[in-house]
């Protein structure tokens, strides 16, 4: 490794020198853990064998605060970093991915008082325009663990997604593949993994880039190392010129103590990746239903109040599984839910209309309402009709129409919906039964209410032969609904949901 590790040293024509300079996976695994100093691996091995846990003890995750604090009633950002020695993903069309050094990046977006807000998935870079992914907290599809969000890594990319399964990304690009078959997956959880401040590395203001990038066929560039990219999200923002990192910086210390590389005076400079009603029109990545209902003005002042203060404006957004009344209202179903089956109300404000609609096939269908004044009150529903997407009234009066714009991905694998769910009570459990698909794992979760039940795991069942599935949970006093879905590798199914039947 070169010896280029001060703010004041190094330009981003330099590089980090690592181990591997071949286009083989299997000797860049090698000669990364080699040079680590991690004990040989046996990658044939389950992941729940003791040889994995000397992995999660070599690894370290990197936190970043953003700005605003000690400045009052504003919001702020904790950025977690992991660093990659090597992507490795590539794309048959000839599309350069593979690259040395790697940094992916999950973020927190917290309220003036504290509160998670919004969350921030980087995917591929932090270009605001381009695959990096914004959600709200209470979105269906983010799934937490308690206050922690749950990220997915990509195989061979790292690119941080929401959901495991194949996430179609267009444009010529790689898809992303990650298993949700979590014998796959190695967890580095936060009580396995330590955690390190970005302020108080040796090489966190090094000015070049984290891997020599170019020089062999279908290699692409490295990016530079985190400090240097926070100005990606606006103005000038440069922590390693504002701050010259001191000697006790460069030796470590307490992730808990205050950065010597400390954030900027200002508003956190994170808050620009979702300032714009345009920043929220994301599409699905896989196949699903996206419903944004974005009022600029309300957006504005929830940014000025620190995240604390909706105010008037925006709309609700009410689908078979969920509602959303957040700054934006965003609605996120799985695949199989209609477009016809979301209501929006107004408020009587000025709202922007997205609509994304990702078949199986790779069909995406997409339309961008502009602003329009929807009626106080008002339940409005959407329809496609004559290759135009419309936003009507219950008296089938039209207020918004624009053309539906078509594009085409790749297809996905699915698991279907289970068919003919029972619940029945047994004592203190229940018996839930279903019929399913021949082969593949099922999980059943168990919730005060719809979300709940579907992101609280209560069992998982193996696969049968059949195609019916049968299993008894213990259910908590307040539980009152039960949720299944389908899980293979390649994906996972819509989860059907039932009532638990009250106690006699």
């Amino acid at each position: 490794m070169r010896r280029l590790l001060t703010h004041d040293q190094g330009t981003h024509e330099d590089h980090i020198d690592l181990p591997p300079q071949k286009d083989e996976i299997e000797d860049t695994f090698k000669s990364t853990t080699d040079a680590l100093k991690i004990p040989r691996v046996d990658t044939d091995k389950p992941l729940y064998d003791p040889q994995w846990d000397r992995v999660y003890q070599s690894s370290r995750v990197y936190w970043y605060r953003g700005g605003g604090f000690g400045l009052g009633a504003t919001a702020r950002s904790y950025q977690y970093w992991t660093y990659h020695t090597f992507n490795y993903l590539d794309s048959a069309a000839g599309r350069q991915g593979k690259h040395e050094g790697d940094a992916e990046m999950v973020a927190v977006m917290l309220s003036a008082d504290n509160s998670p807000v919004w969350s921030f998935m980087s995917r591929h870079g932090l270009n605001l325009q381009g695959e990096a992914r914004r959600f709200l907290w209470n979105d269906d599809q983010l799934q937490r663990n308690g206050d922690h969000v749950v990220a997915y890594g990509g195989l061979g990319s790292h690119a941080m997604y929401e959901r495991c399964g194949k996430h179609a990304r267009g444009g010529g690009a790689p898809d992303d593949h990650i298993s949700c078959d979590t014998g796959d997956l190695l967890n580095f959880t936060f009580d396995r993994t330590r955690r390190i401040s970005l302020g108080r590395t040796s090489w966190g203001c090094f000015g070049g880039r984290l891997g020599s990038g170019g020089g062999l066929p279908r290699f692409g560039t490295a990016p530079r190392a985190p400090l240097w990219q926070q100005d990606t999200f606006g103005g000038d923002r440069k922590p390693c010129i504002t701050v010259r990192p001191t000697a006790t910086a460069a030796r470590g210390g307490d992730p808990e103590e205050t950065d010597p590389i400390s954030p900027e005076q200002g508003a956190d400079p994170l808050l620009e990746a979702f300032s714009s009603c345009d920043d929220w029109l994301q599409a699905p990545t896989q196949p699903g239903l996206v419903v944004v209902a974005c009022d600029q003005a309300q957006l504005d002042r929830f940014i000025a109040s620190g995240l604390t203060d909706p105010g008037p404006g925006g709309a609700e957004i009410r689908g078979p599984g969920s509602s959303s009344t957040e700054v934006p209202a965003v609605y996120s179903g799985h695949q199989g839910e209609r477009m016809a089956d979301v209501r929006i109300k107004g408020s009587g404000a000025m709202t922007q209309l997205y609509v994304a609609r990702l078949a199986p096939n790779g069909t995406l269908l997409e339309a961008t309402l502009p602003g329009a004044v929807l009626p106080r009150g008002a339940h409005l529903r959407l329809r496609e009709k004559a290759g135009r997407t419309e936003l009507v009234t219950q008296d089938r009066r039209t207020l918004a129409s624009v053309v539906t714009r078509h594009r085409k991905l790749s297809a996905t694998p699915v698991v279907q919906l289970p068919k003919r769910l029972q619940v029945s009570r047994q004592g203190s459990a229940v018996r839930v039964a279903w019929q399913g698909q021949r082969g593949v794992s099922y999980v059943i979760g168990a919730g005060s209410n719809r979300a709940a039940a579907k992101r609280h795991v209560a069992r998982r069942v193996a696969p049968a032969s059949s195609g019916r599935y049968a299993a008894r949970i213990p259910v908590r006093r307040g539980y009152r609904w039960i949720a299944v879905h389908g899980v293979r590798r390649t994906g996972e199914g819509p989860p059907a949901l039932i009532r638990v039947p009250r106690r006699r």
